[in-house]
């Protein structure tokens, strides 16, 4: 993909997101990397958008990492 959004990325040590975000990182992810969490302007550095779409741009990847409870809402 040339764009990934990566809804639930998180700063909490051992979660899913933030485990996302590091490993997209750490492996030097050469597209658009969006970070999605509402209840933060920065994720790990990254600017964190409140939802996808408030990207403005089509992403060609979503990946959620959040309970299961709210996948619908997303």
């Amino acid at each position: 993909p040339r764009s990934v959004a990566l809804v639930g990325a998180s700063e909490r040590p051992g979660s899913l997101g933030r485990t996302v975000l590091e490993n997209l990182v750490a492996g030097r992810f050469e597209g658009s990397l969006y970070a999605v969490n509402p209840k933060h302007r920065t994720v790990l550095g990254q600017h964190c958008w409140k939802s996808i779409a408030d990207i403005g741009e089509p992403v060609d990847l979503a990946l959620i990492a959040t309970p299961a409870a709210t996948i619908p809402g997303i």
